[in-house]
């Protein structure tokens, strides 16, 4: 349900996503954009086939 900002609640309604504007802008920040640090460890999942 959303707020409609008269205290009313609107079923279905879209609300936009609290980072909608940063992505808009170009503005947000990913995963792949931030630094890894430094001893960062990385691990592989491998599955054999039986």
């Amino acid at each position: 349900m959303a707020d409609t900002g008269r205290g009313e609640t609107v079923i279905g309604a879209s609300l936009p996503h609290d980072s909608a504007g940063r992505h808009v802008a170009g503005e947000a920040l990913y995963v792949d954009d931030l630094p890894e640090p430094p001893g960062m460890l990385h691990t592989v999942l491998v599955q054999l086939p039986r």
